[in-house]
């Protein structure tokens, strides 16, 4: 891909928007450092034939002093492509921490893309029969909710009358949503549980009254208290096991001052004083 090509055209299309210099360098990282692994060949080309040399080097040396075996030719190479591809790692490590010293606001951005899992969805196949196949706008909007864009065709004002946002989105409880993203990881929970085979499947299961029975006050003490998944035999044979799910907006104003690990430790534990 030819860079203007690329930074012109091609990404436009991909992400739905023109991109600035800097988020063109954002773009280039790879997917699981929070980028897109649109490389750019402008500011890559100088390291990739570096690297081919020096990855050459001694099939060259062996093909003109007639010297040296297949095997030790290969065992060379592949040394050569292991200490290559450790240098690009820093490479693209030190390009990430440059663009977070360069805009301090994008730190919390590339910790929840650079999470286990975070980006997966751009790294599957898109199978269908699995629900991975997303459309034009779903793409563009997941994208624009992995580097903080503002969504095309976004309402200015949300129907609580405050102004609208991704942000302000994920957190309104106006509509339901955080209600329809919990209970979206909650089923399926349970569908992994069942084709685990795990037995006694059930969702929002009620617990039993805990009547009279001294508890902390932060406890839920309602009769009608449900877990989101029950079943049995996760941990141990007949062993019953409640999983309760917590969903949470870690880019919400308030939340920002914190880092996300004890953030995830601070929601479990408000669910464990709970229940």
């Amino acid at each position: 891909i030819n860079a203007e090509y690329g930074g012109e055209r091609l990404i436009p299309k991909l992400i739905g928007r023109t991109c600035s210099d800097f988020e063109r360098r954002m773009l280039a990282l790879p997917i699981k450092m929070g980028g897109l692994g649109l490389d750019n060949p402008v500011e890559s080309a100088d390291y990739q034939y570096s690297y081919s040399l020096s990855n050459s080097r001694p099939l060259i040396d062996a093909i003109v002093s007639g010297k040296g075996t297949i095997s030790s030719i290969e065992s060379k190479c592949a040394e050569l492509r292991s200490d290559t591809a450790h240098k690009e790692v820093i490479r693209k490590k030190e390009l990430a921490a440059s663009l977070v010293t360069e805009q301090p606001t994008l730190a919390r951005t590339f910790e929840l893309n650079t999470e286990i899992g975070a980006s997966s969805w751009l790294s599957a196949k898109p199978y269908k029969w699995l629900g991975f196949e997303l459309s034009k706008q779903e793409f563009t909007d997941g994208i624009a909710l992995r580097y903080g864009f503002t969504i095309p065709d976004l309402p200015s004002l949300c129907q609580c009358g405050k102004p609208n946002s991704a942000d302000h989105a994920l957190s309104c409880a106006l509509g339901g949503y955080s209600i329809l993203r919990h209970n979206e990881v909650r089923d399926c929970l349970a569908e992994l549980a069942q084709d685990a085979g795990l037995k006694g499947v059930e969702v929002e299961r009620t617990l039993l009254p805990v009547g009279d029975f001294p508890l902390p006050v932060s406890a839920n003490h309602a009769t009608d208290a449900r877990m989101d998944v029950f079943c049995i035999g996760l941990w141990g044979k007949l062993q019953k096991s409640y999983i309760d799910v917590r969903i949470f907006h870690p880019g919400a104003p308030s939340y920002l001052p914190k880092a996300v690990k004890p953030l995830y430790r601070e929601q479990e534990a408000q669910k464990k004083r709970a229940y």
